[in-house]
């Protein structure tokens, strides 16, 4: 079966965000792997002192995935586990190459408030062009634990049959019902709502200034466990993941949010 990939750069989100992968890979009854991706670039050292620095690097990142380790297995002594060491060059281009290579069910990432941790959230944002599997990014305060129904925001765009493939069989893996929420400006017809068999609920179009908003709006008079976007190449998802206010969107909601690749 398919493993969960877990990102984890040792931070309070990153082990929330492992809780809720070791959590859902036991529902799922998959194993879970346990990847830190550090960077090897050491800034104003002396050439005679690098072999020193990557050393100290690595064993540092040994010790701190072994605290994980015990910490896990403590926590979750059910849950079948490995853990990996990637040393990269580059953090998000080197965890989509682990990705094409391991094939996961999802990579889960936390997300961290914005202050004091704009990198490692802005490695989360590239990784949503870079990965070819389903990214997971969940709140740092996140806690819930079920999964009761998803919703889908939907830009009006015809989804690629992959997408609209994976997003069927993760709702039907997860048990989750799918609503899907369409956000426009001004009153009109609305969109042509793709079709999810048995795990569709209802459609939904939201009035709103702008597609943040509308979506907030919904979740605040609509209790949700997910939320599900489709970043298409060069429409409107992707203006929206690549714009400045794209971290204070994903802080802002409630639950996680499943990034969905087109290919």
């Amino acid at each position: 079966m398919q493993p969960i990939l877990v990102a984890t750069d040792f931070s309070a989100a990153s082990q929330n965000a492992l809780r809720f992968a070791a959590r859902l890979s036991l529902f799922r009854k998959c194993p879970l792997a346990v990847v830190h991706a550090y960077s090897l670039a050491i800034p104003n050292m002396e050439p005679l002192l690098i072999p020193t620095g990557v050393q100290y690097l690595e064993n540092d990142a040994t010790n701190a995935l072994a605290s994980v380790q015990e910490t896990l297995l403590t926590e979750f002594p059910g849950v079948q586990a490995e853990f990996v060491k990637l040393p990269a060059a580059d953090i998000a281009s080197e965890l989509a190459d682990y990705c094409t290579q391991r094939q996961p069910f999802l990579l889960v990432l936390g997300t961290h408030e914005r202050s004091g941790a704009e990198s490692w959230f802005s490695e989360g944002l590239r990784l949503v062009h870079k990965s070819s599997v389903p990214l997971l990014m969940v709140p740092e305060g996140f806690s819930g634990t079920g999964w009761m129904r998803a919703v889908l925001a939907y830009d009006g765009a015809p989804l690629q049959p992959l997408q609209q493939q994976r997003v069927t069989t993760i709702m039907s893996e997860l048990h989750a019902l799918l609503d899907v929420v369409h956000v426009q400006s001004s009153r009109g017809s609305d969109p042509e709502f793709p079709q999810f068999g048995t795990v569709a609920g209802h459609n939904h179009t939201v009035l709103a200034e702008n597609v943040t908003t509308g979506l907030l709006s919904y979740l605040k008079e609509n209790p949700s466990d997910l939320m599900v976007v489709l970043p298409h190449h060069h429409s409107m998802w992707e203006r929206l993941f690549m714009r400045r206010h794209t971290p204070s969107l994903v802080s802002q909601l409630p639950v996680p949010v499943l990034v969905m690749p087109e290919d």
